[in-house]
């Protein structure tokens, strides 16, 4: 849905009411946060043992992704509309693309893994009993 409302926005001009831009902007803000969420939870999957670092890469990535694509991208692009409809498209592709991520112990959508997970021991459950000597 980030992608559709995306493409609405950028399909704003001023033939529209103010109105319409707002809530394309809103719905598109509520759904890229949505997807914000989902791809920081994707962070202790690729590497548990170095999440912090992961982590600022994909801050990182995402900031400096943001620019360069401006950059390079849009900005030979005449229509100030038009770099917001083809974005659309870029993050729709990533979306299609989301279902096909596979992980070895974890397996994916479609997938099973193929190396079963290491499982964590559960506490044992069992009561403590107290030794008849020291009952008062």
């Amino acid at each position: 849905f980030e992608a559709l409302f995306l493409f609405l926005l950028g399909r704003c001009s001023d033939e529209h009411p103010w109105w319409y831009a707002l809530l394309a902007l809103l719905a598109f803000s509520l759904f890229c946060e949505a997807c914000c969420g989902t791809s920081y939870s994707l962070v202790p999957f690729v590497n548990a043992k170095q999440v912090a670092i992961v982590s600022a890469l994909i801050a990182m990535g995402g900031n400096i992704g943001a620019v360069l694509a401006q950059w390079c991208l849009y900005k030979t692009m005449s229509d100030v509309l038009l770099p917001f409809q083809v974005h659309a498209a870029f993050v729709l592709v990533g979306a299609l693309l989301t279902p096909l991520m596979y992980w070895t112990e974890y397996g994916g959508m479609f997938r099973r893994a193929s190396v079963p997970a290491l499982e964590k021991a559960a506490p044992s459950e069992k009561a403590t009993e107290v030794a008849p000597s020291e009952k008062e």
